[in-house]
C-alpha cells in the first residue's frame, strides 16, 4: 500500500502535517462510479473535494483547534480500482481500511457513489462493534435492488444492513423512497427524520 501523501494535500497542508508516519488522521479517496441512474462523475468527487479544500479555514470550532497541525492529515493517492466493480471493489476498499485501522489512523474515506460506504462501515464495524451509522441523504438507499444489481448505488444500506444491526442505522433528510424501502424501516425500527418532519419542526415540539 502506498503511503506517501499526494502533492494535493487535503487543506493544502505541508509535508510536516501531513506525512503518513506521523499523522493521526487519513484521507482514502476512492474514486468509483458504476452504478450511478441520474448524471455523472462521482468518480471525480474525492479530487474535486480535496481541491476545495483548500479554501477551507483550519480552524474547528468544535473541537476548539487546528486538528490539521494537532492530529497531522495525511491525504492518500486515489485507489486504483481499474476491474474492480460491486463485490470486488468493496473487498479492496475493505482489505485498505482495515491495514489504515490496524495502524490507528482515523480513516475519512471520500468517495465516489455510495456504494464504497459499504466497505468502510465493514471494515470499521470489525474494530468498532458497538458503532453505530449515521445516513445523512435524500434517499434511504434501502432498496434490496435497483436495475438488476444488488450493489446499486440505490442499495448500499440494504447490503449495510446484511451485516449491521439496522437499529444502530439513522436516517436524516429522506424525502425520496419506495413502499419496500418504508417497510424496511417499518420492520426493522430504523430511526428515521424525513425531510418533510424536519420542515415542520415535528421532532422540536
Amino acid at each position: 500500500m502506498q503511503t506517501q501523501p499526494t502533492e494535493k494535500n487535503f487543506l493544502a497542508i505541508e509535508e510536516e502535517f501531513s506525512n503518513y508516519n506521523d499523522s493521526n488522521i487519513v484521507i482514502l479517496p476512492v474514486p468509483y462510479e458504476h452504478s450511478v441512474t441520474y448524471g455523472s462523475g462521482t468518480a471525480k468527487a474525492p479530487e474535486a473535494i480535496i481541491e476545495a479544500s483548500a479554501f477551507v479555514e483550519f480552524y474547528d470550532d468544535e473541537f476548539d483547534s487546528e486538528l490539521c497541525f494537532t492530529e497531522k492529515i495525511a491525504t492518500l493517492p486515489p485507489l486504483d480500482l481499474t476491474g474492480c466493480f460491486n463485490e470486488s471493489m468493496i473487498k479492496k476498499v475493505e482489505d485498505i481500511t482495515d491495514k489504515l485501522l490496524a495502524d490507528n489512523k482515523f480513516v475519512v474515506t471520500l468517495g465516489g457513489e455510495h456504494t464504497v460506504a459499504i466497505a468502510s462501515i465493514k471494515s470499521h464495524m470489525k474494530k468498532f462493534p458497538y458503532m453505530s451509522v449515521l445516513h445523512l441523504d435524500a434517499h434511504s438507499d434501502l432498496r434490496d435492488s435497483y436495475q438488476d444489481s444488488k450493489y446499486s448505488h440505490a442499495c448500499c444500506m440494504a447490503r449495510v444492513c446484511e451485516f449491521f444491526p439496522p437499529e444502530n442505522l439513522t436516517l436524516v433528510g429522506i424525502r425520496a423512497l419506495c413502499k419496500e424501502e418504508r417497510d424496511f424501516i417499518n420492520k426493522h425500527e430504523i430511526n428515521t427524520f424525513f425531510a418533510t418532519d424536519i420542515r415542520k419542526n415535528t421532532y422540536y415540539n
